[in-house]
């Protein structure tokens, strides 16, 4: 028989058992409310309804979810968690809608459908016409490119001359023939004559300071763009890379770019011979490769015109890290040190070949005694500039021996210099604020680029965002600025000259006096973002 204490024990042990289904009941998170998010996809042009879109809604978790539309465009996707959502769309035939900055937020509340989510999406726009010679008779088998900040694209001429390029975006382009082989010149016993047609643009320029845009708008052709190939002279551009290791191979040479919108072959002596170069300025870069190391040559730049060039050299050279110093006069009073600590305060360092780009920054840390050492770089040029400093604070100059700053950029195309760099600060930094103003002339979302105007074109110094409040840019030396407002996502290769004749006319010019600030706002155009 069980005792009364074990009877108690059981009891208590019971009692413990049949409350644990209840305690963990209880601990039991509630369900998640979700809810639908339903919507409509229409083309921005026809306000039509666009059938077989692909909607994506993205939150912070690492769950997408996805619809296609209907036939009548509508959209649903069910059972989704609160949270905040971005919201793309795309379709054949159309610009996406992840081109910023027409990418929707919603916000789902739980257990709360939000309102019907409209998604407005672009038709392509096209640009068609001919390809003729000097005498109108159509030119077959030209390679045709169409040439714009944010996208491009390109056909073949037919046998009539005609092409059609579709996929554009609403902006304005250069339309660029092509229709030569590269190759040297004929040797012709016949009594005719050999005729090189350079690189032209529309409607009949060899280069782009005289080519004329060509405006694009969603939905529409741009039709009758007759393009007359221009003679230019075939000369002859022969050289050598230099500095590679003897009996190496793995030498590339390019032309255009470090990346290279084309290769030139070498033969076994690293040598090579160019024809059929456009006349204008040309670029090459030469890169070496054996298993970890890696030797690349600065820009060289050649101008191509009328007359051969021979003997031209593209020297290798090894990366290098340069170390410097703030000078000791130009360092912060005790308050700008306490109000500007020094773990923030860096300087930027951005490679100023082409039109630059301020996204390849490089933040170098810089220490209490204004001491400093870059990352590692390659032979080039280069701009520079401050980060968590007074915003009237800005690099002057910066120099080594006879090597110094010319119109704000630092000439390192030979290599490094031979002593520390010194950075000389400047104090009377102005800035430019505004507004970016729509359509209807209130402040929307756009892309602003500051950009500075040197001998061989414009180069971009900086870039900010303006989300409908003001735009900003401080710390800016005293002189002559451009300012560039934009809406569409930059990202395809293009030249200095060629962005010139594309935007010079969409860029505002600022004067900035010393520690001046100058409101501008800039317009953005409703046929061309």
């Amino acid at each position: 028989m069980l005792s009364r204490n074990n009877l108690s024990r059981l009891a208590s042990v019971f009692l413990a058992v049949l409350c644990l289904p209840v305690i963990a009941q209880k601990a039991a998170p509630p369900p998640v409310k979700t809810a639908a998010v339903k919507g409509i996809v229409t083309n921005s042009v026809t306000g039509q309804p666009v059938a077989r879109a692909h909607v994506v809604i993205n939150g912070s978790s690492s769950r997408v979810y996805g619809a296609i539309t209907t036939s009548d465009g509508r959209f649903s996707m069910l059972a989704v968690p609160p949270g905040t959502y971005s919201v793309t769309a795309s379709c054949r035939g159309y610009q996406g809608s992840i081109s910023f900055p027409s990418t929707p937020q919603i916000t789902v509340m739980a257990g709360e459908a939000p309102g019907d989510v409209v998604i407005k999406l672009a038709p392509w726009a096209v640009i068609s016409g001919q390809v003729v010679d000097e005498m109108n008779r159509p030119v077959s088998n030209a390679w045709v490119e169409v040439i714009g900040e944010d996208s491009r694209g390109g056909a073949l001429s037919d046998d009539l001359g005609r092409f059609r390029i579709a996929g554009l975006s609403s902006s304005r382009f250069l339309v660029k023939a092509r229709n030569n082989e590269s190759l040297p010149p004929e040797i012709r016993t016949d009594g005719t004559v050999q005729v090189n047609y350079g690189a032209t643009y529309y409607p009949s320029a060899l280069s782009p300071e005289s080519a004329a845009p060509v405006t694009t708008h969603a939905g529409h052709e741009t039709a009758d763009i007759i393009i007359k190939m221009k003679p230019a002279s075939l000369v002859r551009v022969r050289g050598a890379v230099t500095g590679n290791p003897p009996e190496d191979t793995g030498v590339s040479l390019a032309i255009g770019s470090e990346t290279g919108s084309s290769r030139i072959a070498l033969d076994t002596m690293n040598r090579f011979s160019l024809w059929g170069l456009d006349p204008g300025r040309h670029t090459l870069f030469a890169r070496w490769n054996s298993g970890n190391k890696t030797l690349r040559s600065g820009p060289t730049t050649v101008y191509v015109a009328d007359t051969n060039i021979d003997n031209l050299v593209v020297a290798l050279m090894p990366p290098f890290a340069l170390g410097g110093k703030i000078a000791a006069e130009h360092t912060l009073s005790k308050a700008d040190q306490e109000a500007w600590p020094a773990q923030y305060r860096k300087l930027l360092v951005v490679p100023a070949e082409g039109l630059s780009n301020p996204r390849a920054t490089m933040r170098v840390d810089i220490d209490v005694s204004g001491d400093f050492k870059t990352p590692t770089l390659w032979p080039g040029t280069y701009s520079f500039s401050l980060q968590g400093f007074p915003e009237n604070t800005y690099v002057k100059n910066v120099e080594s021996g006879s090597l110094k700053l010319e119109k704000g950029v630092l000439d390192l195309s030979g290599g490094p210099p031979n002593q520390p760099l010194t950075l000389e600060l400047g104090t009377d930094g102005g800035q430019i604020t505004g507004n970016v103003l729509g359509p209807d002339d209130s402040p929307t979302v756009a892309r602003v680029r500051l950009l500075l105007q040197r001998s061989e074109g414009y180069t971009i110094l900086n870039e900010t965002m303006a989300f409908n409040s003001p735009y900003s840019f401080t710390g800016l030396p005293p002189g002559k600025y451009f300012l560039l407002p934009l809406q569409n996502w930059g990202g395809a290769s293009i030249s200095p000259e060629e962005f010139a004749a594309i935007y010079s006319g969409r860029m505002e010019e600022v004067e900035v006096g010393s520690g001046e600030k100058v409101t501008k706002d800039l317009k953005l155009s409703d046929t061309f973002q």
